[in-house]
């Protein structure tokens, strides 16, 4: 575009734009005493310095690519090249929040059998309601284009934490993939396949201050639905509500051994030989989790956990033990600060919650207090109270007396002190009935 009112009339078509900032940016850059008012990059380095648009929004608008820039009702604003997000794009929705769109391979869109498959996977998967799967917030097609839009996170894939440690602690591993497998769970009661469950697809999302928390990133949908020249069949065939969910058991605890041993495991889906022995590969790792990583691996298929919920509860259980065996209550957030800490397990109703013990209970000073003071009658703690409202009064006149040397009212603060300590009493005397009442 050569000029600037050429590339402004392509951003009010599109509407990339809110409403309220279109008559701010003219008013603002086409003024009669601005100079160069006509030149299109001029006027491009403006709108991206002053953050009204991103570089990516002008790279497509000069490549002649604008109508990509809106999917429906959202803009996009970039598309990641690396990291947890790659391949899809930061978008804004209809109200300015941020998320995640994806697009459908355009040869895929193009397919009935696709569309159909994918619509019906989304509906599966927006059922989903749990914390630890990335939510899937709409889906639907503009023009020729399919797109899924999912909620955005912030944080570092198990693939990346793997890079840079080679594989995590055991009970780290643990705590990491008892998230997982719940989240596979939910995603299976829903009858929604698991989707993506290798370590470049669990992503440890930030919390901020109170560590990480699992979330599966892409939940139900294939990558190569949206990149990828997998086939119309193999795509469709990876939408269908789930039908062996210990195949992606067996996917997810792939990745299991993988982070507990710092190697791929060498099983296939379908059988083969024995992968090596996780703790010929970690000696470290206690026995319960060796075990369970090879059963999830084994070769006979018969022999591997059917149920997701089984290995998250298996899990579970270890952790509590663990926990149970330490000092430091369960809740502390665990890993180094190149390792990402994971918050405390969520409780699910199928298993009661373990409580951490911090040893025997202490009896609060409060309570020995009171305990204490029944043991006295009634009369005798007005007395008591007299006593301590008197002896509180003298005090005072006491420094009032060496600070202004006022003498005329000891009397007065006499009074006041056993008045004040008996209305006190009195009104512990009248609330007590209720207080009992309501411990009953």
């Amino acid at each position: 575009m050569k000029t600037s009112q050429e590339l402004w009339e392509t951003i009010e078509r599109l509407r990339l734009l809110p409403t309220s900032e279109v008559e701010r940016v003219k008013t603002r850059w086409f003024r009669a005493d601005r100079e160069g008012v006509d030149d299109a990059s001029n006027f491009a380095r403006w709108l991206i310095a002053n953050d009204y648009l991103t570089k990516y929004d002008l790279e497509e608008i000069r490549h002649g690519r604008a109508d990509r820039l809106k999917i429906g009702t959202y803009q996009i604003l970039k598309l990641y090249e690396a990291g947890p997000n790659q391949g899809s794009y930061l978008a804004l929705d209809a109200l300015g929040r941020k998320v995640l769109l994806d697009l459908v391979e355009e040869k895929l869109a193009k397919e009935p059998d696709v569309v159909r498959a994918f619509e019906a996977a989304a509906e599966r998967v927006m059922g989903v309601q749990n914390p630890h799967v990335t939510r899937v917030i709409d889906f639907g097609k503009s023009g020729e284009r399919l797109y899924l839009v999912r909620e955005l996170n912030d944080g570092v894939t198990l693939a990346e934490v793997l890079e840079k440690r080679d594989r995590m602690q055991p009970k780290n591993a643990a705590r990491l993939f008892s998230q997982a497998f719940a989240a596979l769970q939910a995603l299976h009661e829903k009858q929604a396949q698991g989707g993506e469950l290798s370590p470049e697809y669990i992503l440890l999302a930030s919390l901020g201050k109170r560590g990480r928390i699992v979330k599966l990133l892409r939940p139900g949908m294939p990558a190569a639905l949206f990149r990828g020249s997998a086939s119309v069949e193999d795509v469709v065939r990876a939408l269908r509500p789930v039908s062996r969910p210990e195949n992606d058991v067996f996917l997810l605890g792939q990745s299991f051994y993988h982070s507990l041993t710092g190697r791929i495991s060498e099983a296939v889906l379908a059988g083969g030989h024995s992968t090596r022995p996780v703790r010929e590969l970690a000696p470290d790792v206690p026995e319960l989790l060796a075990e369970l990583a090879e059963q999830l691996v084994f070769p006979d298929v018969s022999a591997r956990p059917r149920a997701a919920s089984r290995v998250a509860k298996t899990l579970r259980v270890y952790l509590a033990s663990e926990e149970g065996n330490q000092e430091t209550p369960a809740e502390e957030e665990i890993g180094t600060p190149t390792e990402p800490a994971l918050p405390a397990l969520p409780t699910e109703t199928e298993e009661e919650p373990v409580e951490p013990s911090f040893g025997k209970e202490t009896q609060a000073p409060a309570n020995r207090f009171m305990e204490f003071w029944e043991e006295f009658g009634p009369k005798q703690r007005d007395w008591l109270f007299f006593a301590a409202g008197a002896a509180g009064m003298l005090l005072l006149l006491l420094l009032t007396v060496l600070i202004s040397g006022i003498k005329f009212s000891h009397f007065v603060f006499l009074l006041m002190g056993g008045a004040i300590s008996f209305l006190v009493e009195r009104v512990v005397q009248h609330r007590r009935p209720v207080n009992e009442l309501e411990v009953e």
